[in-house]
């Protein structure tokens, strides 16, 4: 029988230079019948017999591989020759866990500099994107707004037109002039009259337009709203500030408010929505509904009054 004992410690028959080798890591055995037998000695980091961990006694075949920490063990020539007692094993499998490590840390610090890059870029792009909106926005209500001045310096400038002409006509001693003028003065108010309501009325939708845009947030509803009203934005490949701006420009293409605020319902009738027209005229039906049964109970009741009398 031939017993060998293998570890990091100088007692041992083979020494293992290894940080996960235990002092008396293993052992070796060789009975009269040439069986060939491993003993795990109560190791930290166990023993290994073709890459499964073994406890207590295993019996070993010749081709069996035997692997104590990062090292491999030439185990059967142990056997056929004899190893002085201070001989060390070679540990180039240690060497080579060591560069791997060392290439494992290098792929980490590149891939985290590509990951940090990476959500860099993202965020910058969503910020843009973001600035972008507001900027399109802000450059449509200085549009309206622009608008809006210019009807009223018109309007302002027609008025102050008829004014002169009606002192004109009342220079002229001629009555019928002087009709005339009036009657032109009256159109002319009511011509002003017009455009301001006609300001106001496309003031209010267009400010409901962009209240729309607000509560907005998908991408699907703009797609639908773009369907409904038939735009150029029709398909996978446009941004919401572009269907937006498409959006508005249907709306700004309309000849008249009523062609406006056919657009808003087919907006909010996509989004399952009531303009505030609509919701004003719901809340009016609905008040004339309680004032015509407020009007009949009232009918009643001098009826009822005569009856108790009889």
């Amino acid at each position: 029988m031939k017993i060998i004992t293998i570890g990091r410690s100088r007692e041992n028959d083979v020494i293992i230079e290894d940080a996960k080798v235990s002092r008396n890591h293993v052992q070796l055995v060789q009975n009269d019948n040439n069986n060939y037998f491993i003993v795990d000695l109560g190791s930290s980091n166990g023993t290994f017999v073709n890459g499964q961990r073994i406890s207590g006694e295993v019996r070993l075949m010749l081709d069996d591989i035997v692997q104590i920490g990062n090292t491999k063990l030439d185990w059967q020539s142990y056997f056929y020759s004899e190893f002085p007692k201070t001989q060390k094993i070679p540990e180039d499998t240690r060497q080579q866990n060591g560069r791997l490590i060392w290439w494992i840390v290098a792929a980490c610090i590149v891939l985290l500099f590509i990951l940090g890059g990476l959500l860099y870029y993202i965020n910058s792009k969503n910020e843009k994107e973001i600035t972008r909106q507001e900027e399109i926005r802000k450059d449509s209500e200085k549009d309206l707004t622009t608008q809006y001045k210019q009807k009223l310096l018109d309007a302002e400038t027609l008025k102050k037109d008829v004014e002169v002409l009606y002192q004109e006509a009342i220079s002229v001693s001629n009555t019928e002039h002087k009709k005339l003028a009036e009657e032109i003065i009256l159109q002319k108010d009511k011509d002003l009259k017009q455009v301001r309501e006609f300001n106001k009325q496309k003031e209010r939708l267009t400010k409901e337009l962009y209240e729309v845009f607000e509560t907005i947030k998908w991408w699907d509803d703009y797609n639908k709203i773009c369907k409904e009203l038939k735009v150029p934005s029709n398909n996978q490949n446009i941004s919401i500030a572009q269907m937006k701006k498409d959006i508005k420009s249907k709306f700004e293409e309309a000849e008249d408010n009523n062609e406006k605020e056919k657009i808003l319902q087919a907006i909010n009738k996509v989004l399952g929505r009531e303009t505030k027209d609509e919701k004003q005229q719901k809340e009016q039906s609905n008040q004339n509904t309680v004032d015509s049964a407020n009007t009949a109970a009232s009918s009643q009741q001098p009826q009822t009054d005569n009856k108790q009398k009889k």
